[in-house]
Protein backbone atom coordinates (compact mmCIF):
# COMPACT_ATOMS: atom_id res chain seq x y z
CA UNK A 1 0.00 0.00 0.00
CA UNK A 2 1.22 3.53 -0.82
CA UNK A 3 0.47 6.37 0.69
CA UNK A 4 1.75 10.29 1.12
CA UNK A 5 5.30 9.82 2.04
CA UNK A 6 5.62 5.90 1.28
CA UNK A 7 6.55 4.88 -2.01
CA UNK A 8 7.66 1.12 -2.43
CA UNK A 9 11.07 0.65 -3.51
CA UNK A 10 12.44 -2.45 -5.74
CA UNK A 11 13.88 -4.39 -3.01
CA UNK A 12 9.62 -4.68 -2.66
CA UNK A 13 10.09 -2.65 0.60
CA UNK A 14 7.68 0.54 1.54
CA UNK A 15 10.33 3.75 2.17
CA UNK A 16 8.93 6.33 4.52
CA UNK A 17 9.65 9.77 4.03
CA UNK A 18 7.83 11.10 6.60
CA UNK A 19 10.15 9.56 9.43
CA UNK A 20 13.37 11.16 7.21
CA UNK A 21 11.54 14.11 7.63
CA UNK A 22 10.21 14.13 11.04
CA UNK A 23 14.39 12.67 12.34
CA UNK A 24 15.60 16.31 10.23
CA UNK A 25 13.01 18.41 12.08
CA UNK A 26 14.06 17.46 15.20
CA UNK A 27 17.84 19.00 14.28
CA UNK A 28 16.24 22.31 14.20
CA UNK A 29 15.15 22.41 17.58
CA UNK A 30 17.91 24.38 18.81
CA UNK A 31 16.88 27.80 16.43
CA UNK A 32 13.46 26.60 18.04
CA UNK A 33 14.60 27.61 21.87
CA UNK A 34 16.48 30.55 20.59
CA UNK A 35 13.53 31.87 18.27
CA UNK A 36 11.23 32.07 21.37
CA UNK A 37 13.41 33.70 23.92
CA UNK A 38 14.16 36.58 20.70
CA UNK A 39 12.96 39.86 22.73
CA UNK A 40 10.46 41.06 20.20
CA UNK A 41 11.80 44.80 21.49
CA UNK A 42 14.96 44.28 19.15
CA UNK A 43 13.01 43.78 16.17
CA UNK A 44 11.15 46.86 17.03
CA UNK A 45 14.21 49.23 17.65
CA UNK A 46 15.69 47.90 14.80
CA UNK A 47 12.52 49.30 12.36
CA UNK A 48 12.63 52.67 14.55
CA UNK A 49 15.64 53.03 13.53
CA UNK A 50 14.50 53.00 9.67
CA UNK A 51 16.10 49.21 9.30
CA UNK A 52 14.32 47.47 6.50
CA UNK A 53 12.87 43.42 7.00
CA UNK A 54 15.91 41.86 5.25
CA UNK A 55 18.05 44.45 7.73
CA UNK A 56 16.46 43.96 10.72
CA UNK A 57 16.67 40.18 9.88
CA UNK A 58 20.37 40.12 8.89
CA UNK A 59 21.66 42.13 11.75
CA UNK A 60 19.25 41.39 14.50
CA UNK A 61 17.73 37.77 14.03
CA UNK A 62 20.35 35.96 12.47
CA UNK A 63 23.33 36.86 14.66
CA UNK A 64 21.06 35.44 17.76
CA UNK A 65 20.56 32.45 15.59
CA UNK A 66 23.91 32.05 14.21
CA UNK A 67 24.96 29.77 17.58
CA UNK A 68 22.03 27.91 17.47
CA UNK A 69 22.29 27.03 13.80
CA UNK A 70 25.93 26.00 14.37
CA UNK A 71 24.51 23.49 17.06
CA UNK A 72 22.24 22.26 14.70
CA UNK A 73 24.16 21.62 11.68
CA UNK A 74 26.73 19.87 13.89
CA UNK A 75 24.29 17.72 15.52
CA UNK A 76 23.02 16.81 11.84
CA UNK A 77 26.43 16.39 10.76
CA UNK A 78 27.53 14.07 14.07
CA UNK A 79 23.91 11.88 13.33
CA UNK A 80 24.91 11.73 9.36
CA UNK A 81 28.45 10.65 9.77
CA UNK A 82 26.71 7.64 12.09
CA UNK A 83 23.24 7.04 10.17
CA UNK A 84 24.21 3.50 9.11
CA UNK A 85 21.15 1.43 10.28
CA UNK A 86 17.91 3.69 9.74
CA UNK A 87 19.81 4.56 6.39
CA UNK A 88 19.13 1.27 5.36
CA UNK A 89 15.98 0.44 7.09
CA UNK A 90 14.00 3.32 6.72
CA UNK A 91 15.29 4.71 3.62
CA UNK A 92 16.52 1.69 1.82
CA UNK A 93 19.87 1.29 0.58
CA UNK A 94 19.45 2.19 -3.43
CA UNK A 95 22.63 2.18 -4.99
CA UNK A 96 23.50 5.27 -6.27
CA UNK A 97 20.37 6.90 -4.53
CA UNK A 98 20.87 6.65 -0.46
CA UNK A 99 24.42 6.67 -0.54
CA UNK A 100 26.42 8.04 2.73
CA UNK A 101 29.63 7.65 4.20
CA UNK A 102 28.75 5.02 6.89
CA UNK A 103 27.72 2.93 3.66
CA UNK A 104 30.23 3.73 1.62
CA UNK A 105 32.72 2.45 4.04
CA UNK A 106 30.82 -0.92 4.58
CA UNK A 107 30.56 -1.44 0.46
CA UNK A 108 34.54 -0.84 0.68
CA UNK A 109 35.06 -3.35 3.49
CA UNK A 110 32.75 -5.80 1.83
CA UNK A 111 34.61 -5.18 -1.40
CA UNK A 112 37.89 -6.06 0.24
CA UNK A 113 38.92 -2.34 -0.12
CA UNK A 114 39.86 -1.57 3.85
CA UNK A 115 42.37 0.86 2.39
CA UNK A 116 39.95 3.02 1.07
CA UNK A 117 37.66 2.21 4.11
CA UNK A 118 40.33 3.66 6.51
CA UNK A 119 40.49 6.27 4.70
CA UNK A 120 36.89 7.63 4.26
CA UNK A 121 37.11 7.21 8.17
CA UNK A 122 39.87 9.52 8.82
CA UNK A 123 38.18 12.07 6.43
CA UNK A 124 34.99 11.66 8.72
CA UNK A 125 36.96 12.44 12.09
CA UNK A 126 39.16 14.74 11.01
CA UNK A 127 36.18 16.93 9.65
CA UNK A 128 34.15 16.08 12.74
CA UNK A 129 37.13 17.11 15.31
CA UNK A 130 37.94 20.28 12.99
CA UNK A 131 34.22 21.41 13.12
CA UNK A 132 34.07 20.68 17.47
CA UNK A 133 37.25 22.16 17.83
CA UNK A 134 36.20 25.22 15.75
CA UNK A 135 32.62 25.14 17.47
CA UNK A 136 34.31 25.66 20.89
CA UNK A 137 36.47 28.25 20.08
CA UNK A 138 33.67 30.66 18.79
CA UNK A 139 31.60 30.00 22.13
CA UNK A 140 34.76 30.97 24.34
CA UNK A 141 34.90 33.76 21.77
CA UNK A 142 31.61 34.60 22.35
CA UNK A 143 31.58 34.12 25.87
CA UNK A 144 34.78 36.80 26.65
Amino acid sequence: MEGAGRASGDDGVDHDSSAEANHAFHQSEPAVIVLRQLDPAEEEVARTLGAGPFTTFRRVILPALAPAIAVGALQTFARAVGEFGSVVIVSGNLPHRTMTAPIHIFGAIESGEPHAAAAVSVVLVAVSVALFIFAEHRLRERSA
